[in-house]
């Protein structure tokens, strides 16, 4: 069970109560925010979060370490036991990066995930 955080990452109150995710939907508000973490960014261990400024958004990535840095991300993330499918989606104009996946949780349901990263 998580804390429920909103588009804005804010924290979600209701009934004058802070609301709480669980089971699939904590998973995945757990995974969002392991994508949206950088390297470095939490004090209590700076090799947590994706390397964006080491290998990330550096001039001519490689393509086959970006795909291993997002994979592990994901299988990594507590509840996801399996990648079932896996895109990353560049697009030069906007100079997004979108991630894009199937998974399968602990609770064995199928999810599908995508989002612009950093």
């Amino acid at each position: 069970m998580d804390l429920a955080l909103d588009s804005n990452w804010d924290l979600i109150v209701s009934n004058r109560d802070l609301a709480k995710v669980t089971e699939g939907d904590a998973i995945e508000q757990h995974l969002a925010q392991r994508l949206k973490t950088w390297m470095g960014e939490w004090f209590r261990d700076l090799r947590e979060g994706v390397p964006y400024l080491q290998q990330v958004l550096v001039k001519q990535s490689n393509p086959v370490v970006l795909d291993g840095i997002f994979k592990s991300v994901i299988i990594n993330t507590p509840g996801i036991v399996e990648l079932t499918a896996f895109d990353l989606l560049a697009d030069s104009r906007t100079r997004q990066l979108k991630v894009a996946f199937g998974a399968i949780n602990e609770e064995g349901e199928q999810i599908y995930f995508e989002e612009v990263v950093p």
